[in-house]
């Protein structure tokens, strides 16, 4: 598969102007005849999601697919469905579920902040080799005036490539991140060797998936020693 460029620039240099042109041929490998010489989507689509689908689960699954008309270097014309397997992750990580030992138990919000990263394309969810998928990555931090919580969100965007036909196939994102917390207690306990008040702290992250609303909650203890 060839594709050819013609790029221009106009330069003006002492009181002349010059046009400098350049001419660039882009080729791709179709692979081992045969191979797809033409293709086309025909329909797409992805499961359709219920609300509260994480609840206490830390991992969801659904399934994107993709029809693809497929036209072959030996004349054969195919319809093909493909289908990938989209893994979808909410967890809080582990240094932030460590029990907290704080001066008092006066817990407040003071701000939440997204960073976002995708990894390289993978080849996961799916047996064919015309799907792979990039990995987005999200950490929502929370933080407050005595620690800071992270949580970490995982979700994949499949890839339909078949060398000629480059498509992005439909998935769910992670958005509208929210936080919100409550404490209980205290009951007579002991930290480290001395005696203390123990509170459960529990953090409940809600967001939408697709069109779900969901929500994900952790406890962690919390110890303010007498």
């Amino acid at each position: 598969l060839r594709k050819r460029f013609d790029h221009g620039i106009l330069l003006d240099f002492n009181g002349k102007t010059y046009n400098i042109t350049a001419k660039i041929e882009l080729r791709r490998r179709l692979g081992e005849a045969p191979c797809i010489v033409k293709s086309e989507v025909l329909d797409e689509g992805k499961d359709i999601l219920q609300s509260g689908l994480f609840g206490a689960e830390s991992e969801v699954y659904y399934q994107s697919w993709i029809k693809v008309k497929q036209t072959w270097s030996d004349s054969k014309v195919t319809e093909e469905t493909y289908v990938n397997d989209c893994a979808v992750h909410i967890e809080l990580t582990g240094k932030s579920k460590k029990y907290k030992v704080l001066p008092d138990a006066n817990i407040i919000r003071e701000e939440a902040a997204v960073v976002s990263g995708e990894t390289e394309e993978t080849a996961e969810g799916s047996p064919t080799e015309y799907i792979r998928s990039r990995i987005h990555h999200q950490s929502y931090v929370i933080t407050y005036n005595y620690f800071t919580l992270t949580y970490e969100f995982r979700d994949m965007i499949p890839i339909y490539d078949d060398n000629v036909t480059r498509h992005e196939m439909p998935h769910y994102r992670f958005e509208e991140i929210r936080d919100s917390f409550r404490l209980t207690g205290p009951e007579e306990d002991v930290v480290d060797g001395n005696p203390a008040l123990a509170y459960t702290f529990y953090s409940e992250i809600a967001f939408k998936f697709g069109d779900a609303e969901s929500a994900f909650d952790e406890d962690i203890m919390v110890y303010v020693r007498k």
